[in-house]
């Protein structure tokens, strides 16, 4: 009956297990660079709060309707209580100080209702390098909305706010755009998450399906084992999300491997079942032997196996030390049912046929018998190419490269994808990069001549030799590339 209550439970709980796209939990807790980070973060506030939708126009931008069009599409947006702000070239303002004056004036880079003052208009826009490329393409074809929303907004909040926006983009007929994002990107990518643990499982379910139709050769030897691996799933996802753990980018795996190290403590109880029934015994007896001659040899594997998950404690990233615990918990679970539910399905439940049926030695017996004897005959031939396989496997380690490139990780062909690649393309691209620079010297300020002419030289690096294609460390920017 426990058993019953505990899987009911863990069932109910399954259903709602969430899904975490925080990439910042990779990044080692307590680390000098992390604290950096998040100092940085404090001073300068994120930098990843926010939503591109670049608007296009094959004819050009410079239409009437369409920028009467998105100037009440950023209007709207700014209504949007989880929308902080929203700058395009539709509402942004120049400033200039009045000649013979001290006063400064303000003015539209676009007058909307003066069209033959777009030829002006644009000469003024493509003259600032902080707008040209960047609110505007090189080729006048598409229009950059900034859309800078409240920070850390959670899965379900990003979805709301994009939804809001789509609904905006269809009543202002907008039906040619790209976006990009925090929230754009964290919607993918757990749609992806999702289908790739489903993935999985299925995969799991087909591959281990055609491994017992080929061992056992019966229905019963495909539902009993079947039936208990997939209870140690649900017991795991159950019991991550009845206590507050999502599924994040590393724990995708984590039902396949489950049902994978649960699959083989049945099998190796279930073979053994047979082979008593096959000496004479009756069920319960047969049950009592299997559980007595293999028993220890499961919980030696499953103990050991445990041990090797948790030993990924020692990696200081938060979603391998969760991956870790919640495998090895699962690894046990598996075992913990393997004990407890596989008895009574093996007592009250009819055996197949194949179960009484004697074994012959047959070709795969003599075969491996065979391989055994060539094995020991040879066995300094056969250290000796384990040895040079070991060595080469050691050094082929220290070749390994590592890849942060999270884009490699979608297809050229996912909408995504296409996006990003347009934004780089096309404008400046939607991923950030800070750069902090401090004063050492205690009588020196960051506004000092000889201060700003080493800045201005690490910018005209990263420009002619990083290949950044324009820096703002010096002029009005929706967010700071260099600080």
């Amino acid at each position: 009956m426990a058993i019953i209550a505990l899987s009911s439970v863990f069932l109910w709980k399954a259903g709602s297990i969430g899904f975490d796209y925080d990439f910042e939990k990779f990044f080692p807790a307590g680390d000098e660079e992390t604290q950096f980070f998040e100092t940085h973060r404090r001073r300068f506030e994120t930098d990843n709060d926010f939503i591109f939708i670049a608007l296009k126009r094959e004819e050009g931008v410079f239409n009437q309707d369409f920028l009467h069009r998105v100037d009440q599409f950023a209007d709207g947006l700014e209504k949007d209580t989880a929308i902080v702000e929203v700058q395009c070239l539709t509402n942004m303002k120049d400033y200039v100080k009045a000649p013979f004056s001290p006063m400064v004036i303000d003015r539209n880079y676009l007058n909307i209702e003066n069209p033959e003052g777009y030829a002006k208009d644009s000469a003024l826009i493509f003259m600032r390098p902080e707008l040209a490329g960047f609110f505007i393409t090189q080729k006048a074809d598409a229009l950059l909305v900034f859309i800078k929303h409240r920070a850390f907004m959670s899965k379900a909040d990003c979805d709301d706010l994009l939804a809001r926006i789509d609904k905006q983009l269809e009543f202002y007929e907008f039906k040619d755009y790209q976006t990009a994002g925090r929230a754009v990107g964290m919607s993918y990518y757990i749609r992806n998450m999702q289908y790739e643990t489903g993935f999985f499982i299925g995969l799991s379910f087909l591959l281990v399906i055609v491994f017992l139709i080929f061992t056992f050769k019966s229905v019963w030897g495909i539902l009993i084992p079947l039936s208990v691996v997939t209870m140690s799933m649900v017991w795991i996802v159950g019991f991550m999300s009845l206590m507050g753990q999502p599924i994040n980018l590393v724990l995708t795996v984590l039902p396949s491997i489950i049902f994978v190290v649960g699959m083989s403590d049945v099998i190796h109880l279930i073979a053994k079942f047979f082979d008593e029934l096959r000496a004479g015994h009756d069920k319960i007896t047969a049950v009592k032997r299997a559980y007595k001659e293999v028993g220890v040899a499961t919980l030696m594997t499953s103990v050991t196996t445990a041990i090797g998950f948790l030993s990924l404690l020692t990696i200081n990233m938060e979603p391998i030390w969760e991956f870790g615990i919640y495998t090895a918990i699962g690894v046990m679970m598996a075992f913990l049912l393997a004990y407890t539910l596989l008895p009574p399905l093996l007592i009250f439940t009819k055996p197949p046929k194949i179960a009484f049926k004697v074994n012959a030695e047959n070709t795969w017996y003599i075969f491996l018998h065979a391989a055994f004897i060539k094995l020991i005959r040879h066995r300094g031939k056969v250290l000796m190419g384990f040895g040079i396989i070991l060595v080469a496997s050691v050094g082929g380690t220290f070749l390994v490269k590592a890849n942060y490139f999270l884009l490699e990780d979608i297809g050229e062909e996912s909408e995504l994808r296409k996006s990003y690649d347009y934004f780089d393309r096309e404008l400046m691209g939607a991923r950030p990069f800070e750069i902090a620079i401090e004063v050492k010297d205690p009588n020196k300020k960051v506004a000092d001549y000889d201060v700003l002419a080493e800045m201005n030289k690490v910018e005209q690096y990263l420009v002619t030799e990083y290949g950044l294609k324009r820096t703002f460390s010096d002029s009005p920017a929706p967010y700071q590339n260099v600080n």
